[in-house]
């Protein structure tokens, strides 16, 4: 695969690590015009940003004066949404890790959908604890009582692995 900009160049095409990646790059890309209506960013990841003006599976900066936060477009809901702004502020003061670029605006990246699963799973807390028992989640053996869900959180590693 080789670097290319597409004939109308409003974005560039990188030579991504697999085919795999490449096709959800395409994939992203796609539901980020047709279905976001939003423009394509600057990359989130500073090796990336010196290499590519654009990429189609980050959003823009800002669009019709609002920033991807405000507008939550990479998060599924806005209990999802509210969810990830507290949590990464809970996080910084904790001294965890929440790249909040990659959050907002990658939409590649892990952390939306990590925030997204979460911030629904708490605003539909009961669900959840119904759904967790009968996946067996909420118990890993066989008890005679019944245990319950009692908190659910999106937490971050403050290693420097990348993943």
């Amino acid at each position: 695969m080789t670097n290319a900009k597409p004939a109308d160049g409003t974005f560039d095409v990188p030579a991504d690590r697999s085919r795999a990646v490449a096709a959800h790059r395409a994939h992203q890309s796609a539901w980020r015009e047709e279905v976001l209506a939003w423009p394509p960013g600057p990359p989130t990841n500073p090796v990336a940003r010196k290499r590519y003006e654009r990429l189609g599976s980050c959003l823009a900066e800002q669009h019709d004066g609002q920033k991807p936060k405000h507008a939550g477009v990479n998060l599924m809901s806005p209990a999802a949404v509210e969810y990830a702004k507290k949590r990464v502020r809970e996080l910084e003061g904790l001294g965890g890790l929440a790249e909040t670029d990659r959050l907002w605006r990658n939409l590649l990246s892990s952390q939306p959908l990590a925030f997204s699963i979460t911030g629904e799973l708490r605003a539909h807390h009961e669900a959840a604890a119904r759904r967790a028992s009968i996946s067996g989640f909420a118990n890993t053996r066989p008890r005679r009582s019944t245990g319950s869900v009692t908190s659910i959180r999106c937490d971050a590693d403050r290693s420097t692995r990348r993943h």
